[in-house]
């Protein structure tokens, strides 16, 4: 008996990141389906791992051929499936567990062709959005809405069987970027498309690749093929669907503007934007950009041509803030003239560091230690005492939640500086079996964390983990029993058992006194009146994430958040008090929730 879905994957040299793709397949909660794979003349690894699963009795159909391009590859995976649907999913894409679980039901309605989701984009610079937070879609006869604005990411989509045959041609090989979007496009034509609204996919983009830089140029030029070919097939094309032809060729020629201009060529991206009949914003603007040289204001191209988001822009506007740091090293140079050097601890706080990206929080580090003197915990200690002296900035690290990752950081990076940190641990995450660990992530450490990347190689430290750092000369410190915002626990008995009851647990099991609290999440909206005053009466030294330095006058202790991405400019920029100013506010609020506990 056929399987219901034949799942096709289209691979060349994907030893990178095939392991993971085919993990998330076979990790499927929905089981009857089949795995066609077409591997398209892999000279690495590729072929090994794919051999490792099918000894591993998936059901996988494998095909190896002379490298003969997607567009090829993808018919070739068709002629080899089965399964009265399609899924299609690329060699370096992820599925989420309940992807075919919730979509396949939707084809209850014997008229829907095809049902796609929302999708996570992702790279390994650090992008993780939300497709649809940015893009509008349709659902049902929405064909004319597809035509002008391509809605459908490959990765999320499940494709009747039968609506691809009875198509004259599946994909058309001619095309290299929109061989997909034609298919899908035939196929809203004659059926209708149904959507689940949440996240079941991550579509990896790779910014640096030849086809993303001249994807606006590759896309025009073969969506104007497509449309020659719609004049052929779809009757009365030109007449019927005027409106949609006339918007889709106004977008390409946006597209190709912006492709010219961010390759330096500017008259040629003039010359087609003033082809315009009607300009928008971003039109106007983009032609007042390309009198000025395109390396100058590339960022704000991208902008416009939504290019930058959310989390790109955060990268951009950090190294835009870090090119202020001379204009901030000079004026306090200039205020220690007359007002005498600045003497204070500036506490960093880092979360999980994933492993690969260890070299570049040894980079941070060592640059760091370059500029600043690191204190140990028992120095800062001393110094908030006012038996130790400090001259200028000195930094203090800490890390928070207890992730193993950090154990391997103090390891690897931390003991070979001679570097000693300050390590909060969540009592429940401490030693918690894997089977718990990504609800418990998703519920109290990651809350609006959508990535279940991250969560898979987040894992927790040991007991001999802490017993091993505390050997090694750090320091362990609470960071409560189960990672909660204090300000909203009302309860005081709950209360002292966050606060109190996850320093009694650490004190039994590792035999050592518990000064030091971090306040989970550390947001001045975190903070109660009564948990301040709960942890002041059991603590020495009370953390949170208030950005800011700290000197002998400081009650609670403010900390500057940083991260292994984090430019070093801008690292430098944030120790020396570039944010602070937008804390003012916040610190103002976190002296009235002290200042009745005298």
């Amino acid at each position: 008996m056929p399987p219901t879905v034949s799942i096709n994957l289209c691979c060349y040299n994907s030893e990178k990141y095939i392991y993971e793709t085919i993990e998330s397949i076979v990790n499927q909660t929905y089981d009857d389906w089949e795995l066609v794979v077409i591997n398209d003349g892999s000279t690495d690894s590729t072929e090994n791992i794919l051999k490792e699963f099918i000894n591993r009795g998936y059901p996988i159909k494998y095909h190896y051929q002379d490298n003969k391009g997607l567009g090829y590859s993808r018919k070739e995976a068709l002629k080899y499936s089965n399964g009265d649907f399609i899924a299609f999913i690329d060699h370096d894409d992820i599925w989420l567990p309940d992807k075919l679980k919730k979509q396949i039901p939707l084809f209850d309605d014997p008229y829907v062709g095809l049902v796609f989701s929302d999708v996570i984009f992702f790279n390994d610079q650090g992008v993780n959005e939300r497709y649809y937070k940015r893009k509008k879609y349709w659902t049902g006869m929405c064909f004319r809405q597809l035509l002008t604005n391509y809605f459908i990411s490959l990765v999320s989509t499940v494709v009747r069987h039968s609506a691809i045959k009875e198509e004259p041609y599946s994909f058309d090989t001619r095309f290299k970027m929109i061989e997909e979007a034609d298919l899908f496009r035939r196929i809203a034509y004659k059926w209708k498309l149904a959507m689940i609204n949440e996240p079941l996919a991550k579509w990896r983009i790779h910014s640096d690749s030849v086809s993303w830089k001249n994807g606006n140029y590759l896309v025009a030029h073969e969506t104007k093929i497509m449309l020659e070919i719609y004049d052929k097939i779809i009757p009365d094309f030109s007449v019927r669907f005027k409106k949609e032809i006339n918007i889709l060729k106004s977008n390409l020629n946006f597209s190709l503007a912006y492709y010219y201009l961010n390759n330096g060529e500017n008259r040629k991206s003039r010359k087609i934007l003033t082809s315009f009949q009607f300009f928008k914003i971003k039109t106007i603007i983009l032609f007042f950009c390309t009198f000025f040289p395109s390396d100058k204001i590339l960022f704000f191209i991208n902008l416009i041509n939504k290019r930058i988001t959310p989390s790109i822009f955060r990268k951009r506007k950090r190294y835009m803030l870090s090119c202020l740091l001379p204009l901030i090293l000079i004026s306090k140079k200039v205020i220690s003239l007359f007002c005498g050097k600045q003497n204070c601890v500036s506490v960093l706080m880092y979360h999980n560091i994933p492993l690969d990206q260890m070299a570049l929080f040894e980079e941070q580090i060592k640059y760091l230690k370059s500029i600043y003197n690191f204190i140990t915990p028992e120095q800062f200690e001393k110094y908030m005492k006012g038996e130790f002296e400090i001259s200028g900035i000195n930094l203090l690290i800490t890390f928070d939640d207890g992730f193993r990752s950090q154990f391997y950081a103090s390891k690897n990076v931390l003991d070979k500086f001679n570097i000693k940190g300050i390590f909060f641990v969540i009592n429940n995450f401490i030693n918690m079996p894997k089977k718990y660990l990504f609800n418990y992530l998703k519920e109290h450490i990651y809350i609006n964390e959508e990535s279940h990347f991250l969560f898979r190689i987040a894992q927790p430290m040991k007991i001999d983990d802490l017993q091993e750092l505390l050997k090694n000369g750090h320091k362990i410190g609470s960071h409560t029993f189960s990672h909660v915002s204090l300000s909203n626990e009302e309860n005081i008995t709950n209360l002292n058992n966050e606060i109190i009851g996850s320093k009694e647990f650490l004190m039994k099991k590792l035999g050592i006194q518990i000064d030091h609290f971090a306040f989970p999440f550390g947001r001045i909206y975190d903070l109660s009146q009564k948990s301040i005053e709960i942890s002041k009466n059991n603590y020495k030294f009370i953390f949170t994430g208030i950005r800011g330095t700290n000197n002998r006058t400081n009650d609670l202790l403010y900390r500057e958040e940083v991260s292994v991405d984090y430019p070093l400019k801008y690292l430098h920029y944030i120790i020396e008090g570039g944010l602070s100013v937008y804390y003012l506010y916040n610190k103002r609020r976190l002296k009235k929730l002290t200042s009745v506990h005298p």
